[in-house]
């Protein structure tokens, strides 16, 4: 203790002032905080000094004072600690309320907001009213009230950004009435994180919720709660929406984990506000499907030209391919690269698909038109013109017909048994009248086959006759 007053004592005689009164020590050993201070120069130090005096008591003759003066005599270091919650034997508990003003959904992954927020609780160390009654609310409108008392650190957890909006970000609005309630307002544009799904685009419905949690304190020390009105949570009627149209919004409470470390960690009330939107049809209607329609019908044309008309046919064929990925191109750019399928590719797809139909149905018939020999039909339908298109019975059928006239017999377009018998005679290695007979028994069983009509088409009437099927062409 002597050491420690020889480096008070020193310093002064070097300078030539007074020696200061060394502080006393009370019974206990503590210091007094009661000095008086003797120095020449500056007399008004020659005083005894408490360093409590600087408080001042909040009495009822505290009405004189200006708002500015009476909230630093309020909020003094001394007797308010804006550093700690209110002390209270129960959770502090937090009303919310939340008005979205706008809606901007450009981002397909994020959704911007412009919101009014604010939150309600009662600090009762700022209750004024026994000693200044007739002082009205404390109001400060540009944040620097809040910088003087305890305010609720609550954030948005599903957030990307958010700042204050005003031109000099002091949009915010604090107001303690005199019962010690705190309304604490601002104004913000938030970034909000709302992933869409896109499975059903462009019928879809997406949903965003924004989450409100207190940053440091579980739900033992803060409860938030939405007002308990019909109108805690709204959207403004003047929200205008681009591309969607809004189906509904709700609110409700839950219990979220803490965001920070387990030393403040527990489960903390978490205020929840989901609103839902539709995207509007009209656009996409006009400018995506209605021109789908018209590029598939528009193919379709190849079927009313002729079967050899290569060059326009290829031509109308490969632009309206093309046409179609640009359009299809041009209406997904804007989206995400997702893993699953949406609906309008789908469409593209089937799209896409009839255009290729029409221009293998031209490959197809041109190479029919190409042929030269004539095709045998028992009937002009489906079955069985396809069936003479796929099997090749030309030169079957002239291997029949010459093989009867050698031998005297009627060549009927159904040579099956006469083809058995032919192949019987071969084996057998029979000659002469064994294998004439053979034949001749084949061919007499086919006598109920003479009276059908058979129909010879060209390849030509062919290929006419699946352009017509297929296109609706007139022949």
């Amino acid at each position: 203790m002597f050491a420690r007053h020889l480096l008070v004592i020193i310093p002064c005689l070097a300078k030539g002032l007074a020696m200061p009164a060394l502080p006393k020590l009370n019974h206990n050993g503590s210091v007094n905080t009661k000095f008086s201070v003797a120095n020449d120069k500056n007399p008004k130090l020659n005083s005894s000094l408490d360093l409590n005096d600087d408080c001042i008591k909040l009495e009822k003759n505290l009405d004189q004072l200006n708002q500015n003066q009476f909230l630093k005599a309020l909020t003094k270091d001394c007797r308010y600690d804006k550093l700690s919650e209110p002390a209270r034997d129960e959770p502090l508990t937090v009303t919310l309320h939340l008005e979205i003003r706008d809606i901007e959904l450009s981002n397909p992954q994020f959704v911007k907001l412009e919101t009014i927020i604010q939150y309600h609780y009662i600090d009762h160390r700022l209750n004024f009213e026994s000693f200044s009654s007739r002082k009205q609310p404390l109001i400060g409108r540009d944040g620097s009230l809040a910088n003087d008392i305890w305010v609720p650190h609550i954030v948005l957890a599903n957030a990307k950004d958010n700042k204050v909006m005003g031109l000099q970000n002091n949009d915010v609005f604090v107001m303690i009435s005199p019962q010690g309630k705190v309304t604490y307002g601002f104004r913000t544009s938030i970034v909000l994180y709302c992933r869409m799904d896109f499975k059903k685009f462009p019928f879809d419905k997406q949903t965003c919720t924004m989450r409100f949690q207190s940053w440091l304190f579980n739900a033992s020390i803060i409860d938030l709660q939405w007002e308990e009105n019909n109108k805690s949570a709204i959207i403004s009627d003047q929200v205008h929406l681009d591309g969607f149209h809004l189906e509904g919004f709700w609110s409700n409470l839950t219990m979220g984990p803490s965001l920070v470390t387990e030393e403040f960690g527990g489960n903390c009330s978490t205020l929840l506000f989901t609103f839902k939107v539709a995207r509007e049809m009209g656009h996409y209607v006009l400018d995506y499907f209605l021109p789908s329609i018209l590029l598939v019908m528009t193919s379709w044309i190849t079927f009313w030209l002729q079967a050899d008309a290569g060059p326009p046919r290829t031509t109308l064929g490969t632009a309206t391919m093309l046409s179609l990925i640009t359009l299809s191109s041009g209406q997904t750019k804007s989206l995400p690269k997702v893993s699953y399928i949406k609906i309008s590719e789908i469409w593209f797809f089937g799209c896409a698909l009839f255009i290729f139909a029409s221009l293998v149905e031209f490959a197809f018939v041109n190479m029919i038109f190409r042929r030269r020999k004539n095709c045998e039909l028992k009937k002009v339908n489906s079955k069985y013109v396809f069936k003479c298109t796929f099997t090749p019975s030309l030169a079957r059928n002239e291997l029949y017909r010459s093989f009867s006239s050698l031998h005297g017999e009627v060549a009927y377009p159904n040579g099956t048994a006469i083809q058995n018998a032919i192949l019987a005679a071969a084996n057998s290695g029979d000659s002469g009248d064994n294998s004439r007979n053979s034949i001749s028994g084949s061919t007499l069983n086919l006598e109920n086959c003479q009276n059908k009509p058979w129909t010879t088409m060209s390849p030509k009437d062919v290929a006419n006759w699946i352009d017509t099927r297929w296109g609706g062409r007139p022949i």
